[in-house]
């Protein structure tokens, strides 16, 4: 959260149709999920799932500052995994 705007980190491959396109047009969309909760069934065709989602778009800029990548990757890391490979920055 940064004055009010939420900001979102997204991490993949530095080529690739996907990073082409942002480069060009500086957006993109995303899809996130939380939430989720399986409905088994007696059969496979009774199973379902329940979950909450938010889909959004906006503009994305490319993080070429390397301590700010770093934190950015430390944001990543606790998100996925609830722990950081080193300290949260000093």
């Amino acid at each position: 959260n940064d004055g009010g705007r939420r900001i979102f980190y997204f991490h993949s491959a530095r080529e690739g149709r996907k990073i082409a396109l942002i480069r060009e047009t500086h957006y993109a969309g995303f899809e996130m999920d939380t939430g989720y909760k399986l409905n088994e069934g007696e059969t496979a065709c009774d199973y379902s799932a329940r979950f909450q989602s938010v889909i959004g778009g906006g503009r994305v800029d490319f993080i070429e500052d390397a301590e700010e990548k770093r934190r950015a990757l430390d944001m990543i890391m606790l998100k996925n995994s609830w722990e950081l490979p080193v300290p949260l920055w000093d």
